[in-house]
């Protein structure tokens, strides 16, 4: 995406998809604004659907290939391809069985993180004053 400085437009270039009829090396479609061009139902179903299923399953390249084919096909009025499916269970529901934490599995681990963090509120005020006194001590 540019800005396009005197019409205050944007344009949008899109790389040709493989296995697609030969067009332009780059789709450019210049639209008054892109969040015009692009419908909101669109936008909530790629955060909602495309990112989530698809980063869950460490497939981060898809999740944005996937999108940039769901919004050049809106943009150059084709039909959208869809979300992807969801494959199976989360690795979470798959490890535990479910898809949230007991009250027990956190308040196992509530301990651990209070050291965490009264632990660096420690150094957080120690180290500058050992800091400090290195500094003065040598005067």
């Amino acid at each position: 995406l540019w800005r396009a400085a005197k019409h205050a437009s944007v344009v949008v270039c899109i790389p040709a998809a493989p296995g697609l009829p030969s067009p332009p090396v780059h789709t450019c479609v210049r639209a008054v604004g892109f969040q015009e061009a692009v419908s909101g139902d669109l936008v909530d179903s790629i955060e909602t659907e495309n990112i989530p299923i698809l980063t869950e399953e460490d497939k981060f390249n898809e999740a944005i290939v996937s999108s940039i084919t769901r919004i050049e096909a809106e943009l150059l009025g084709r039909k959208d391809p869809g979300p992807p499916k969801r494959e199976g269970i989360s690795r979470y529901e798959a490890s535990t069985g479910k898809n949230y934490r007991t009250k027990e599995e956190t308040e196992s681990k509530k301990g651990v993180f209070t050291n965490v963090v009264v632990g660096l509120l420690l150094i957080s005020f120690i180290a500058p004053m050992a800091q400090f006194f290195a500094y003065t001590a040598k005067r």
